[in-house]
């Protein structure tokens, strides 16, 4: 099983879009949340749904691509959308499931 974690993953308050920030990465699936790439980079996007385009592309990501997510313009990873997980190279919809896995700061 391949797998990507990050030592941070929080959330900005409403106000804020529910912008995403990562920490470093280690794992073995590759880094496909924080990419130098401005059209597919996820840390620091904000929250898009299809009643709140907050992506940084011309048009409507979460509309176009029927899922929300921290879309840029639009995306190299999208965990949410049925029958089409995108993990960068790795997994690129031929993935059928995934999991993200949360603890609080605390545990840490």
């Amino acid at each position: 099983m391949k797998y990507a974690d990050y030592n941070l993953f929080g959330l900005e308050d409403e106000s804020k879009g529910y912008r995403l920030r990562l920490g470093s990465y280690t794992g073995t699936a590759g880094d496909a949340m924080t990419s130098n790439n401005p059209t597919t980079v996820h840390d620091n996007m904000k929250f898009s749904a299809k009643d709140r385009d907050q992506d940084t592309y011309s048009g409507d990501c979460a509309t176009s691509y029927a899922g929300a997510w921290w879309y840029s313009a639009c995306y190299s990873v999208r965990l949410n959308v049925k029958g089409s997980i995108t993990w960068g190279s790795f997994c690129n919809g031929n993935c059928h499931a995934s999991a993200m896995l949360i603890k609080p700061a605390s545990y840490c």
